[in-house]
């Protein structure tokens, strides 16, 4: 798989990205995509689009290394990759913006191709058995102490929501669930995690992307459940997107746009249970 992006070279100002390849531990490969994958009258071969098995960690300058740090898993969708997110979603950015003293961990899904699956994190404890191999290569490499995660909280965009919902259903500490322009399924699964007090959850929709429907129900659900939410619009009712355990915030942005624009990503990091970095250490603006 042929690259010419230096991932590790990016943000060098304000923290540096460990790359780590774990063949047998990361979503991909998977088995059931090794002949590749056929949909909508398109082929996606195995070789480029399933044999990425990269996880790329962003360490913001300040990180605090402790025995069981914080992360944020950022879950990409259709015709994306690592070298996307980098360079055009505008993620580590908000991330770094957020000044939040966790690491960034961005697996490799399907690379630059229409597919939802998420390889090993919809296998039974596929997602345990990832984060236990994770904490080895970053204890190793001298990030963490200890063998586990203090909390883990997941950031879906669009297809990433399938991975997320096989993720949540993994005993282990997923405190915050963020869905942008996501929610295409699985609303059961979503709506049985969020009726814990102690899950906060957030999901941003389009009126097109096809997401609308199931916001609206899953609001629906909610509302008949008795369990209070905030729904409002963006960017009028921004001040008030992290005063809510749950959140179903509209935007007009584009499907693509719809975590960039705004910052809404940064937004839900801010809001989060995160700590902050102190002390402060770094730069908090990315784009000087």
């Amino acid at each position: 798989m042929a690259v010419s992006y230096d991932l590790t070279e990016a943000f060098r100002a304000h923290g540096h990205t460990e790359l780590f390849f774990m063949p047998g531990q990361a979503p991909f490969p998977h088995p059931s995509r090794a002949i590749g994958y056929k949909t909508g009258g398109h082929f996606f071969p195995f070789d480029p689009h399933y044999n990425d098995d990269r996880v790329a960690v962003f360490v913001p300058n300040g990180f605090t290394v402790v025995a069981a740090p914080d992360i944020v898993i950022f879950l990409h969708g259709w015709h994306s990759s690592l070298e996307r997110i980098y360079r055009e979603d505008r993620v580590v950015e908000q991330f770094i913006a957020s000044r939040r003293d966790a690491l960034l961990v961005i697996p490799a899904g399907p690379r630059n191709a229409e597919d939802s699956f998420g390889g090993r994190f919809e296998d039974p404890h596929g997602f345990e058995r990832f984060l236990t191999a994770l904490a080895r290569e970053l204890r190793g490499r001298g990030l963490m102490t200890g063998s586990g995660f203090h909390s883990a909280l997941i950031a879906a965009y669009s297809g990433g929501y399938r991975a997320a919902a096989h993720m949540i259903q993994d005993s282990v500490n997923v405190p915050e669930v963020w869905l942008f322009d996501a929610l295409y399924g699985y609303r059961p699964r979503f709506h049985e995690w969020v009726l814990l007090p102690s899950h906060r959850f957030v999901s941003v929709f389009t009126g097109a992307a096809g997401t609308l429907d199931q916001n609206m129900a899953m609001m629906l659900e909610l509302r008949e459940a008795g369990v209070g939410f905030l729904s409002l619009d963006v960017p009028e009712d921004l001040a008030f997107f992290s005063s809510s355990r749950i959140v179903f915030a509209r935007t007009n942005a584009a499907h693509r746009r719809s975590f960039r624009d705004e910052h809404l990503l940064y937004e839900c990091l801010v809001g989060s249970s995160l700590r902050g970095l102190t002390p402060a250490n770094d730069d908090p603006d990315p784009n000087r």
